[in-house]
Parts: C-alpha cells; structure tokens; sequence
C-alpha cells in the first residue's frame, strides 16, 4: 500500500469552459441505476465497518470526504493571472478577484 502513495498529484489542465459548465449547471451528472445500486453498496458496507467512536465515524468520514471534494472542485490555474509576479499577496488577489469576481 505505501508503494501507491504519491506525493504529487498531476491534474488535468484547466479548462475554463469546463470548469464554467460545472458552476452554472451543478447536477447534470446522471448516473445510472446500476451504479447508483453498486455504489450505495459500496458505500454501506464501509459505513458497517465503523465503530460507535464519537469523533472517528461515518459521519466524521463522510464529511471529510465531502469536504475533499469540495475543496478540489475549487482548484483552478486561471490563465489571466501572471504567475510570475514577485509578489504572492498579488497572485492570492488576483485568484481572489478570479474567482469572487
């Protein structure tokens, strides 16, 4: 298992028009049936597996993982802001500024 670790993740590159679809049309993902069963499977049978802990549980996981998801949802490498600036308090406001308006 220690061999599949990875310190760096490669992610795509951005795509804006993409990354524009996902904000205004949340929810067009339509998965089917089949893999809404399988994965409600999957999913139950890791939730039977936790103990009555009551920090470290199902639902303390289940926020992480939601939280995750959130989070690298939001990753994005606009092409508007010069990475090369010498000040990071710039770059940090112009990806403010990209992505607040």
């Amino acid at each position: 298992v220690v061999e599949e670790v990875l310190e760096c993740i490669q992610l795509p590159k951005f795509d804006p028009k993409a990354a524009k679809a996902r904000v205004t049309r949340p929810g067009v993902v339509e998965l089917p049936s089949e893999v809404i069963y399988e994965l409600r499977r999957f999913i139950r049978a890791i939730a039977r597996r936790y103990r009555q802990n009551p920090f470290h549980s199902y639902a303390h996981a289940s926020h992480v993982v939601q939280s995750a998801n959130k989070l690298l949802a939001r990753i994005v490498k606009p092409e508007v802001v010069d990475y090369r600036r010498h000040s990071l308090n710039a770059i940090a406001s112009d990806l403010h500024d990209y992505t607040y308006g």
